[in-house]
């Protein structure tokens, strides 16, 4: 499980690399679909190998596809010159920010919570990390 981490982590690096050079290249769209898979990849980690469970792994993959939707969408709304449209008094594209792909972040941590204790670090990994890690004196 280990390698696997760090192979996750490793494509996490290659992505950033590319990321800035898009970024350095001036092709943002580009640039925003890898930050977002690049957040994809942080909950890969973050999850650890219980990232491969279904309902977990097709949650990530919904908060990409979801994310780079709302991007894709974003850009196309976005008419430099044009008066804007207002969506209960945002311009439309600001809307897409505000009411799109701010909440969606909610999900990942939602889901993080309800699996963190059983999943990410069970009861019997915390008591090993702490009886290893954990100070030798006692609680006053």
């Amino acid at each position: 499980m280990k390698g696997e981490s760090q192979a996750v982590a490793g494509v996490f690096g290659l992505v950033g690399v590319a990321a800035i050079a898009l970024a350095l290249l001036n092709h943002w769209l580009l640039f925003g679909i890898l930050v977002w898979l690049m957040m994809a990849l942080a909950m890969a980690i973050g999850f650890g190998p219980e990232y491969r469970r279904p309902p977990i792994l097709a949650t990530i993959i919904g908060i990409f596809l979801a994310y780079s939707a709302l991007l894709l969408l974003l850009v196309s709304l976005d008419k430099p010159g044009e008066a804007p449209h207002l969506i209960w008094g945002f311009p439309a594209a600001t809307a897409v920010l505000v009411f799109g792909i701010w909440p969606i972040g909610m999900v990942a941590g939602l889901l993080y919570g309800l699996v963190f204790s059983r999943s990410v670090l069970p009861e019997e990994k915390l008591r090993a990390f702490l009886s290893k890690f954990g100070s030798s004196e006692p609680e006053r």
